[in-house]
């Protein structure tokens, strides 16, 4: 089976998906800001290259290897709630876009877990 999809939707479908994932609205819902004004032509890029869809998250957490500050040496519930978060957002973008999405996550702990 064919995926059939019309590339000049993709962008603005996108957006709607990461609008549900973000957490940039304000008590009684309206959003706040202008976010999301530049992703549709970045989207563009990869959408017209038949690419998937590549996002950074930067300074994304890190386990800290300092056993007197954490419990154990092995991911904790809330990494891996963060982690499936994350995986439902490229999986859902998917759903409109044939190509999908690949995330890269940054993670800062490395530099700062001696501090």
């Amino acid at each position: 089976m064919k995926f059939e999809y019309a590339p000049d939707e993709v962008p603005q479908k996108v957006v709607k998906i990461l609008k549900r994932f973000s957490l940039h609205q304000s008590k009684n819902g309206q959003e706040i800001g202008k976010v999301f004004d530049s992703v549709p032509e970045k989207l563009k890029v990869d959408i017209a290259a038949n690419q998937p869809i590549t996002m950074v998250l930067p300074a994304f957490p890190w386990k800290n290897p300092n056993q007197d500050k954490v419990l154990g040496d092995g991911a904790d519930l809330g990494d891996e709630l963060g982690l499936a978060s994350l995986n439902h957002l490229c999986e859902e973008i998917s759903t409109v876009y044939p190509y999908g999405a690949r995330l890269i996550l940054i993670c800062d702990g490395p530099v700062y877990n001696g501090m």
